[in-house]
């Protein structure tokens, strides 16, 4: 490949870099939809705030901790999932509990929490760049 080619190729990423921005997210859906749920398995919104209401005194004593983690048996932490419009992204579970957990503790429950933005980041980037590469050699 010549310098040209590189250039012409180069040029056409460009042109659709929404698109691969796109695709650079869903490349990282599990990791993504894993941190949203790791924070909150530590009772922690996407804007870094705890979860509240405390879970009610009978249902923090048959659970063993107070404060809310959002999952019972699993399934609505199994059913999250991300959606991706150019380099934005949200995610959100389809489990039928879904509505009664955001008005409950908020839709803040979904997203990535500030301490955990620059790792987010750092892995749509590496991707991104990998996308990259990959197209110019092709």
């Amino acid at each position: 490949m010549d310098f040209s080619d590189l250039a012409r190729k180069s040029a056409e990423f460009v042109a659709n870099l929404q698109g691969w921005a796109e695709i650079a997210i869903l490349t990282n859906e599990d990791p993504l939809v894993e941190l949203n749920i790791k924070q909150m398995l530590k009772s922690t919104k996407a804007d870094g705030s705890p979860i509240l209401p405390l879970y009610s005194k009978g249902y923090a004593k048959k659970k063993g901790f107070s404060k809310p983690n959002l999952r019972l048996s699993g399934d609505f932490h199994d059913e999250m999932l991300l959606t991706v419009t150019g380099r934005n992204y949200s995610i959100t579970s389809s489990n039928f509990v879904t509505p009664f957990l955001e008005k409950r503790y908020t839709d803040k429950i979904f997203g990535i929490a500030p301490d955990n933005q620059a790792k987010a980041q750092s892995m749509n980037d590496k991707t991104f760049i990998e996308l990259y590469f990959k197209w110019l050699r092709q």
